[in-house]
């Protein structure tokens, strides 16, 4: 085990429906690394980011946290370490923007503990990172998909975890707030040695955004390392199971179905 690893999976194996989304897969994910995951519907792409953050059981094989086995680690210990956009957003309870970016402090507070002055300026500077500072007092039931899908985004920064774990964070967005919510998830990485695994439909988005990633082919089979040498025309036509062509830009190359 790497002494420099935020999260490390050994022989995992993961399985539901009669499906094996990973057999044996060994990964290291670093400080500041920005890792993608890449795969057809279905494919398990999620039910693998629900194990990887302690939501799920393995079938086989352990996850360790900082060096200490994921499994053994106290919840609250986790939340304040991981951080989890789910697919779908569902806010529980009914507030403003400002309260529900609030949440992310829940993990660091005492029972009936209030959120401190230092509380309330992270998640104003959190929402002023994702372009909503103005929309605080606004009510959440009041907010688009995009506009819910940023204060998601949002509240995991508020939480300030070491690790994010994201399920289709451009999820919503038009392209403008797509690109400047990736942009900002770099910095984050860069600045602060946060790490981030994220699922993303996108295979451009990825290209551009992450340097390692992760493509699943199904029945267990999984190709990772990094981006550059994994992204290739062969790997995503298999991946697909459609002839994909690239084109080099400023950005780097774009893949394009042929």
């Amino acid at each position: 085990m790497s002494s420099h690893s935020l999260l490390e999976t050994q022989k995992l194996e993961v399985f539901i429906n009669n499906k094996t989304v990973c057999k044996g897969l060994d990964i290291k994910i670093n400080y500041g690394e920005r890792w993608g995951i890449i795969g057809v519907n279905g494919i398990g792409k999620t039910t693998l980011l629900h194990t990887l953050a302690g939501l799920r059981e393995p079938k086989d094989g352990n996850i360790f946290l900082q060096n200490e086995n994921l499994a053994h680690i106290p919840r609250r210990k986790i939340a304040k370490t991981i951080g989890v956009l789910f697919q779908n957003d569902t806010q529980a309870f009914p507030g403003t923007v400002l309260e529900t970016a609030l949440i992310g402090r829940h993990p660091f507070l005492r029972s009936w503990q209030w959120e401190t002055r230092e509380d309330i300026k992270l998640a104003q500077q959190a929402l002023e990172l994702v372009d909503l500072n103005s929309m605080d007092s606004r009510m959440i039931n009041t907010l688009s998909g995009g506009e819910n899908r940023r204060l998601s985004l949002a509240t995991l920064i508020t939480q300030g975890p070491l690790l994010y774990l994201l399920d289709e964070p451009t999820n919503h967005l038009d392209m403008h707030h797509q690109i400047n919510i990736l942009d900002m998830l770099v910095k984050q990485t860069n600045v602060k040695k946060q790490s981030t695994i994220m699922i993303l439909h996108d295979v451009n988005l990825a290209q551009r955004f992450c340097d390692h990633v992760m493509l699943l082919f199904g029945d267990g089979e999984i190709l990772t390392g990094p981006t550059k040498e994994v992204l290739t025309t062969d790997s995503l036509s298999r991946l697909f199971n459609h002839p994909t062509i690239k084109i080099d830009s400023p950005n780097g190359p774009v893949f394009l179905p042929a």
